[in-house]
């Protein structure tokens, strides 16, 4: 008898387990469909402490948090199988879509990085000429939320966008974009970095990928806490085929404010397809810039004056610009001996646009990594917005490197910055100077109008001298090098003369006419 009973009450048991995974696995459905459709990347999943050399093309994904002025960047390896590893540590941003060979250790999917050897690099097109762009509506299961129209996204959103674009690149780019959806996936709704999986859905019956440039994807989503989501050139496994698309995220937090907010999020975002990093604020302090700008502090978005930054559908700046190449050597000065220069407004499509002043050299091979760029801004257009002398009636001043730890953004410099808020008034006015003893260079405004700004550029030495003068303090001369392009002070008493009581020597310093006596022990 009392084998029976335990009998039953194991049946029982072994009953009431397959109805609860019965219940798990309805409840998941959506998970183990996700789970057997082919994703485009596979992931790695495996522990070592052993160190092992990974071949592949680094890839970075990018979420932008304008609210609260923050964005996260995470790097990848993609192999040749198309199997996807997340990387950590120190990664250079020059070494993104290049392929590499990395040493490092397994951690689960992810791979901490002991060093990288470039191979070689993969380019896409210069955003130049006509685009065609995707625009993909879906939601999910559990969000089905329409927030906006295609209609409207049709009719006011993109055209502006399209606009927007056409001024800002002088009719170099012209963007067209197709609207599809919306699209009811039957996947639950996603955050962040995998919202590409949904072009394997149910778009790919619709849309062939192979006619366009680039997806925008919108979705409604949980608050995840980004704007705007970019996962560069990105490879997707589709019906027609394996297509590398540009890829934009816009969750339906792009869409909370009004037009002019996602606006601005879309050309964000497009920004960073075409190569734009962030548009920052150089903060020194008290100073406008230091010899070493690694010691200063970098605001991200705080260029107030510029779509990369905080600059509502205001135009890229003149760094963009010319990485973009829709400014080129018809448009951009570099300047490297002294003299009187005019600029014309960036939003004007002919003319100067760009004064370009070399900052700083590599020592070895003579190669510029620093520049300061003057650029002048005038309500024109999109930047329309722009009014009184806190940016119009002067000129700005970006720097920017292609130094590893600076490649990220152009730099905003604070002309005046002993003044509260000067971030919003960085204008180099009509009568002021900036000095920047790095760049051996002072840049003095002579005049502004509607039409151009004409700037006078000295370069110097340690001392403020301007080069192939002399120094108040005899017999130094500012000495410059054509060859190395830079600017030092040497004895030069032949030119220069000698202070009272020195005579000039052959070596060209100077000699006491009374030399001291001789000490007598």
């Amino acid at each position: 008898m009392q084998k029976e009973a335990k009998r039953i009450i194991t049946l029982i048991l072994c009953l009431i387990l397959i109805l609860l995974i019965i219940n798990s696995l309805s409840y998941n459905s959506n998970a183990i469909f996700n789970f057997f459709k082919k994703p485009v990347t596979k992931q790695i999943n495996q522990i070592s402490t052993q160190q092992v050399t990974l071949n592949g093309k680094i890839i970075v994904e990018h979420a932008d948090d304008f609210q609260n002025s923050k964005s996260i960047n995470k790097y990848y390896l993609i192999k040749q199988d198309n199997t996807k590893i997340e990387l950590q540590g120190k990664v250079d941003p020059n070494l993104v879509n290049n392929q590499v060979n990395i040493l490092g250790t397994f951690d689960n999917n992810k791979f901490t990085i002991s060093s990288i050897n470039p191979v070689s690099k993969e380019t896409y097109p210069l955003p130049l000429g006509n685009q065609r762009w995707a625009v993909i509506l879906v939601n999910f299961a559990d969000d089905r939320r329409e927030f906006i129209t295609k209609e409207h996204l049709q009719d006011d959103l993109l055209p502006e966008i399209k606009d927007f674009v056409r001024e800002n690149s002088y009719n170099k780019l012209i963007l067209d974009f197709d609207v599809y959806g919306w699209y009811h996936l039957n996947s639950n709704s996603v955050c962040g970095f995998n919202i590409g999986n949904i072009l394997n859905d149910q778009p790919d019956q619709d849309i062939n990928y192979r006619n366009y440039y680039g997806v925008v994807i919108i979705y409604p989503s949980p608050d995840c806490g980004f704007d705007g989501i970019n996962l560069g050139f990105s490879l997707h496994n589709t019906n027609d085929g394996n297509v590398i698309l540009g890829t934009i995220g816009m969750p339906s937090r792009a869409f909370r404010i009004n037009d002019d907010y996602s606006q601005n999020v879309i050309e964000h975002e497009l920004g960073h397809i075409f190569s734009a990093y962030h548009s920052n604020f150089l903060n020194c302090l008290d100073k406008s810039i230091l010899e070493d700008v690694g010691y200063c502090n970098s605001e991200e978005y705080q260029d107030h004056f510029d779509v990369m930054g905080k600059g509502i559908n205001l135009h890229y700046n003149g760094v963009w610009k010319e990485k973009f190449e829709w400014l080129n050597q018809n448009n951009i000065q570099t300047i490297t001996s002294n003299g009187i220069y005019t600029i014309t407004p960036l939003e004007m499509p002919n003319g100067i646009k760009i004064l370009k002043i070399p900052r700083g050299r590599d020592r070895s091979t003579n190669e510029v990594f620093d520049n300061l760029y003057l650029e002048y801004r005038q309500p024109i257009g999109f930047d329309s917005g722009l009014l009184g002398d806190k940016v119009t009636k002067g000129i700005l001043i970006h720097y920017s490197s292609v130094r590893a730890n600076l490649v990220r953004s152009s730099l905003l410099i604070d002309i005046t910055p002993t003044i509260p808020d000067s971030k919003l008034d960085p204008a180099l006015l009509p009568g002021n100077v900036f000095i920047d003893t790095t760049a051996n260079v002072i840049i003095k405004v002579l005049s502004v109008n509607q039409n151009s700004a004409t700037v006078e550029i000295k370069f110097i030495c340690q001392d403020q001298t301007p080069f192939n003068q002399c120094s108040l303090n005899k017999p130094l001369y500012c000495s410059h090098s054509d060859i190395t392009k830079t600017s030092n002070l040497i004895n030069k008493c032949s030119m220069c003369g000698c202070p009272n009581g020195f005579k000039c020597g052959n070596d060209g310093s100077c000699t006491s006419i009374n030399p001291p006596p001789p000490i007598i022990n």
